[in-house]
């Protein structure tokens, strides 16, 4: 869709002084875990694994099948503002809750995860109520979770990456990034572990929707 686009210049956007609301789906970046980069949702399910159990009265070491509860809710409300015919800044507030609790055990762990995504939003070309734009910002969150003496575990990313925008009104558009060029890290102060990846990501894990409401 975006190739079809570049060859079907139209015009360009006249939307000074614009404000719009909406939600977001934040880039992944090049780390690809969803903890550090919630998006608006909820889900909850059940996962079952072969885990190690103990040991028996022989003290061989025992294992079997131990189910799991998941259970997450996202938020990531999203402003922004044109500043000029084409140019957008706006900000994605990010928060995440989510629980893990294992059946038959009194071990369930609440991990809390906050973040911002400011960015810049160029508008190159239009076709019709499709605008393409290329977007560049960073994403900062930190996320934490109750267990005793436990540390913050922290996340960026920058880059810039493609989108495209469809009106479905002439207030309502929704939006569609995918892929991310740019730099991340990881810092697990619990494991005091860092990771650091500079590169081009185009998995289909980094497609993300959105949609705003202008003003």
């Amino acid at each position: 869709m975006m190739a079809t686009l570049a060859l079907c210049v139209a015009g360009v956007s006249a939307q000074k002084g614009t404000m719009y609301l909406g939600t977001t789906g934040v880039s992944l970046g090049l780390n690809g875990d969803d903890n550090f980069t919630p998006i608006t949702g909820f889900t909850f399910g059940t996962d079952e694994s072969n885990q190690y159990l103990g040991l028996d009265d022989d003290l061989e070491p025992v294992y079997g099948d131990v189910k799991t509860k998941n259970m997450s809710v996202g938020l990531a409300p999203e402003i922004g503002y044109f500043v000029s015919d084409n140019l957008a800044i706006g900000a994605a507030l990010m928060f995440k809750y989510s629980t893990t609790e294992t059946e038959d055990a009194d071990n369930k762990v609440a991990t809390t995860t906050f973040g911002i995504s400011p960015y810049a939003r160029y508008y190159f070309l239009t076709s019709g109520k499709f605008k393409m734009y290329g977007q560049a910002g960073f994403t900062y969150a930190s996320s934490n979770t109750d267990v005793d003496g436990s540390k913050a575990t922290n996340y960026l990313n920058v880059g810039v990456l493609p989108g495209v925008s469809y009106n479905l009104s002439d207030r309502v558009a929704i939006n569609a990034t995918y892929g991310f060029l740019g730099y991340d890290s990881y810092n697990d102060k619990n494991t005091d572990s860092k990771e650091s990846n500079f590169g081009l990501t185009l998995d289909m894990s980094s497609l993300r929707f959105g949609f705003s409401v202008a003003f």
